[in-house]
């Protein structure tokens, strides 16, 4: 069964219907829900946020990287235990303290 119609796309509802025309014919059909000035699907909220962790893990993994750096160039303190123990190594001693 082949069905046949026309809509307006003028007047007072055209933009609405001329929307609506676009994405059925482009099949995106997804309900979009309005968050602040912009809107999402489903897949398109899923993607940012996959892309957002991924940044975020990212940035974290590099800050970890930059205190490791900044704990190993650290001056040894005189009479320091715990700067004598992170030195040496032996982190496992410290936790039994």
């Amino acid at each position: 069964m082949n069905l046949s119609f026309t809509i307006n796309t003028s007047g007072k509802y055209g933009e609405v219907n001329a929307a609506i025309i676009d994405k059925l014919k482009n099949n995106r059909n997804e309900v979009s829900v309005p968050i602040g000035a912009g809107e999402f699907t489903k897949s398109e909220w899923e993607r940012f946020i996959s892309r957002f962790d991924k940044a975020l893990e990212a940035a974290r993994e590099a800050r970890g990287e930059q205190l490791k750096q900044e704990e190993s160039t650290k001056p040894f303190e005189k009479n320091d235990y715990f700067s004598y123990r992170r030195i040496q190594g032996d982190e496992k001693n410290e936790s039994d303290s």
